[in-house]
């Protein structure tokens, strides 16, 4: 399933992404070893840090990393050069020349499994996140909205999608911007400014609040393309340095 041909204005050339879903059964039957020998072969020590997690933590890793080869591979790079690891930062350890991210999310009421994943040789960095709608019936928007974002749904969104758009759009701008910052930042360090709709896409600027960030990675706004498909909202965004 390629989502990022269903964003019809997004026009990366040197991109792959796909997502992938699983029923409670699905996911419950995935191999730990098998995702793991596919992944990182002998890891001793990968494996001794993942023991100390639950089952379903670590399906959910492993199949992110096993998703994120086979794009690396579709986008040409040698087996021998992946090693998707996990950093001390919690990142992933990208091979030299790419970059990727990785999200997944989980309906509580049915245990299914959502994952979106891209890869890129072309960008700086990427960010992508994927959350189900339903899951904002109960957020208080508060917690991650200015008032200023709080006003500005002025679309065809209802309100549990206006918040799970926002939302997911900042959790993607977060993971672009963090390998170039290295530090966490704030929901409300990026603010949303403009918003527009292309057919069923959602193109949004996000403007960068933070002087500290804004100096660090030598970016004023960033982008963010989103869509709605199967209960889930999908965003997307990418850093590109000279």
């Amino acid at each position: 399933m390629e989502l990022i041909s269903t964003f019809k204005y997004l026009r990366l050339v040197s991109l792959v992404s796909t997502y992938k879903k699983f029923n409670k059964e699905e996911f419950e039957n995935l191999s730990i070893d098998k995702l793991f020998t596919y992944n990182f072969s002998l890891d001793d020590y990968l494996a001794s840090e993942l023991s100390g997690w639950s089952e379903n933590r670590q399906k959910e890793f492993l199949k992110g990393r096993e998703i994120a080869k086979n794009l690396l591979l579709k986008l040409g790079c040698e087996e021998k050069d992946i090693n998707l690891e996990r950093l001390e930062t919690k990142e992933c350890s990208w091979p030299k020349n790419y970059c990727g991210s990785i999200s997944h999310a989980r309906l509580k009421t049915s245990g299914e499994y959502t994952f979106f994943v891209a890869t890129s040789d072309s960008s700086t960095s990427l960010g992508v996140d994927v959350e189900y709608v339903e899951r904002f019936k109960d957020q208080i928007s508060k917690q991650f909205m200015s008032n200023q974002e709080n006003q500005m749904n002025n679309m065809s969104l209802d309100e549990q999608e206006y918040q799970a758009l926002i939302f997911s759009s900042k959790e993607a701008i977060f993971k672009a911007i963090f390998p170039l910052y290295q530090k966490y930042f704030h929901f409300f360090d990026v603010e949303l400014d403009h918003i527009e709709i292309l057919d069923n896409d959602f193109l949004s600027n996000f403007s960068i609040l933070n002087k500290e960030i804004k100096d660090k990675i030598q970016i004023e706004s960033i982008k963010v393309h989103t869509n709605f498909k199967d209960g889930c909202v999908f965003s997307f965004c990418e850093t590109k340095q000279t």
